[in-house]
C-alpha cells in the first residue's frame, strides 16, 4: 500500500506484510486482499487491453490513461487501514492525517501501466493528449449481481441509515434523510460515482466496530471476486472542431435541422456534416455559427464563419490530407450550400468565435415594397437621414417564443437606398450585430423605432433578404466606400469546388 507525504514529496511503501495478512483470510490467497488482483496482476492483462484498443480503431500519435475501480476496492482498503491502525498502534506511522494520503489506485496504476502501454502500442503516453484509454474495473452494466456498483453502494447505503439510527439520531435528522434520500432516489449512472465518492467519505467515519459489521465485508461472493475478470476498456478521442465558412445560397435550408412532419428538411448542418462524418470517422457533429439567418434568407459573400465539432473522431490523422487537397469541398459543395477557407483550430480559436457573434457587423440587401407612392428624393432622404441610426428593439414578435422579452438598442452603421418604381426600393445596410432587418424595415407593429416604414411615414415590407457579408467589426469597414461596402464578394473559383456552387 501507498501512501504519500506532502512534507517530504516522497511515495513511501509500508511494509507490514506477515502482520497485515494474519488479519484476513481470503478464500483465495493469490489475490491481494485491496484491490483483489487488479494491481497486483495488471501486466497480465496487457495484452487484452491493448488489443481492445485496437479493435476500437482510433487513429493516435499519443494516448493518456484513465483508471477506475469498484467501490469494493475503496472499502476494503478503508477496512485494512482501519485494523491495521487497530493492530499496529503507534507503529503504524502513516496515519492519514491532512499531509498524508493514501495515493489513489488510478495513480498506481498509471505507474505501472503506462510505460507498458506505450511500449506495445508504439506511441508515448501524454498527460496531455488528445486520444483517452479509460479502463475500469466495475461492473456498471446491467446484470451485475452482487457486484453490480449500484447495487453495493445502495446496499452500504442502506446499512449506514441503519446505523444513524442505532445511534439515535433525532427525527428531525431523520426527517432531513429521508428527504435526500428521495432527492437522490432518481440518480443515473453520472450520479452513482457521485454517491460512490459520499458513500467512501462516510464509510471512512466509521468506528471499527461498525466497519467490521457491513454485509460488504461479510460476502463470500464478493471476498472472492477477481476483479481483472471486470475489466472494460473504452476509447475516446477529443472532439475535432473544423473552421469553415458557409454560403447558403437557398432560401428553403434552415442553418439548423428540423423535421416538417415526419420529412427531414434541408439544413447547412445535415448538408455538411451528413458528407464529413465518414472522412471524420464520427458518428455525431454540431455546427456552432457566427450568427444565423433565417430560413428564407441567402447567406452570400464570403460566407458566414462557422465551428463544426466532430465527436468521438476515429480519423483524426487521415482526414488532414483531405483538408489539403480540398477533398472536404469537393463532398460538401453543391447548389445549396458551399464551403471554404477549411482549418482544423484549437478551443482558444472557438471561443474567439464566439466573440466574433457579439461584436461583429453584418452588410445586407433586401428589396423593400412600401405602399404609398415614392420617388426618387425619398431614397435619397432615407440613405442621409440612416448614418448611425439607433434603433431601439423590443424582442420581435415572432421570435418570443425562444428569447426573452427585452429592449436591445441596435445601430444601422450606414445605408443606401436605391430607386426601382413608385412602390418598391433596393436596400444595402451595414448594421451591429443581433440586429432584426425584418422588424427594422416593417417596425413589427412598432415595437422597432425609428423603422424604414416610419422614417418614410408609410407602412413599408421586406419581399426579399440578403446577408451579403460577416465583418469581424465595424472598425475594420468604417472607412470603406459605399460603393465597396455593399459589393457582393463572390468565392474564386479555386474556393469553390470548379465552379459548381
Amino acid at each position: 500500500m501507498l501512501f504519500r507525504e506532502s512534507s517530504l514529496a516522497l511515495y513511501r511503501i509500508l511494509d507490514f506484510g506477515p502482520i497485515l495478512d494474519s488479519l484476513f483470510v481470503s478464500a483465495e490467497p493469490q489475490l491481494c486482499t485491496i484491490c483483489r488482483g487488479v494491481l497486483q496482476h495488471c501486466n497480465t492483462h496487457l495484452e487484452t487491453l491493448c488489443t481492445q484498443v485496437s479493435t476500437q480503431a482510433f487513429e493516435y500519435t499519443d494516448f493518456k490513461i484513465t483508471f477506475s475501480i469498484s467501490i469494493i476496492a475503496y472499502l476494503k482498503r478503508l477496512l485494512v487501514i482501519g485494523m491495521a491502525e487497530e493492530e499496529l498502534g503507534k507503529a503504524f506511522r502513516y496515519k492519514q492525517t491532512k499531509d498524508r494520503s493514501v495515493v489513489d489506485f488510478k495513480e498506481v496504476y498509471k505507474w505501472i501501466m503506462s510505460p507498458l502501454i506505450a511500449k506495445r502500442l508504439n506511441v508515448p503516453a501524454n498527460l496531455d493528449g488528445t486520444f483517452l484509454i479509460h479502463v475500469s474495473f466495475a461492473q456498471r452494466e446491467e446484470g451485475g449481481g452482487a457486484f453490480h456498483e449500484n447495487t453495493v453502494i445502495q446496499g452500504v447505503q442502506n446499512e449506514m441509515e441503519s446505523f444513524s439510527g442505532m445511534l439515535g439520531k433525532g427525527a428531525k435528522w431523520k426527517a432531513k434523510q429521508d428527504w435526500k434520500h428521495k432527492k437522490d432516489n432518481h440518480a443515473n449512472q453520472s450520479g452513482a460515482v457521485k454517491g460512490a465518492e459520499q458513500v467512501i467519505s462516510s464509510v471512512s467515519k466509521l468506528a471499527l466496530p461498525l466497519l467490521k459489521e457491513l454485509d460488504v465485508f461479510k460476502s463470500q461472493e464478493i471476498a472472492q471476486i477477481d476483479l481483472n475478470t471486470l475489466m472494460s476498456v473504452d476509447c475516446t478521442m477529443d472532439n475535432i472542431l473544423l473552421y469553415g465558412r458557409y454560403v447558403k445560397l437557398s432560401r428553403e435550408v434552415s442553418q439548423t435541422p428540423w423535421n416538417l412532419g415526419t420529412k427531414r428538411m434541408h439544413s447547412v448542418q445535415a448538408l455538411i456534416s451528413d458528407n464529413l462524418l465518414p472522412i471524420f470517422g464520427s458518428k455525431q457533429a454540431f455546427l456552432h455559427a457566427a450568427g444565423r439567418e433565417d430560413i428564407d434568407v441567402r447567406m452570400l459573400g464570403r460566407g458566414r464563419p462557422f465551428v463544426m465539432e466532430f465527436v468521438n473522431p476515429k480519423k483524426s490523422l487521415s482526414c488532414q490530407g483531405q483538408i489539403e487537397d480540398k477533398g472536404l469541398r469537393k463532398a460538401i459543395n453543391s447548389s445549396l450550400v458551399y464551403c471554404h477557407e477549411f482549418k482544423i483550430v484549437d478551443k482558444e480559436f472557438f471561443d474567439s468565435l464566439k466573440d466574433i457573434e457579439i461584436s461583429k457587423a453584418k452588410s445586407y440587401s433586401c428589396m423593400v415594397w412600401v405602399k404609398r407612392r415614392i420617388t426618387p428624393q425619398d431614397c435619397n432622404k432615407l440613405s442621409t437621414l440612416v448614418s448611425e441610426l439607433h434603433v431601439q428593439q423590443t424582442t420581435p414578435i415572432r421570435v418570443l417564443h425562444r428569447r426573452s422579452l427585452a429592449v436591445r438598442e441596435k445601430v444601422i452603421h450606414r445605408l443606401q437606398a436605391t430607386y426601382i418604381n413608385q412602390h418598391y426600393m433596393h436596400i444595402c445596410l451595414l448594421a451591429s450585430a443581433g440586429t432584426y432587418i425584418k422588424e427594422f424595415v416593417h417596425g413589427d407593429l412598432g415595437r422597432t423605432t425609428p423603422s424604414v416604414g416610419s422614417l418614410l411615414e408609410s407602412e413599408a415590407d421586406i419581399l426579399q433578404l440578403d446577408v451579403t457579408n460577416v465583418y469581424d467589426s465595424v472598425q475594420s469597414v468604417a472607412e470603406l466606400p459605399l460603393s465597396k461596402l455593399f459589393e457582393i464578394e463572390v468565392v474564386s473559383d479555386g474556393e469553390a469546388d470548379d465552379g459548381e456552387a
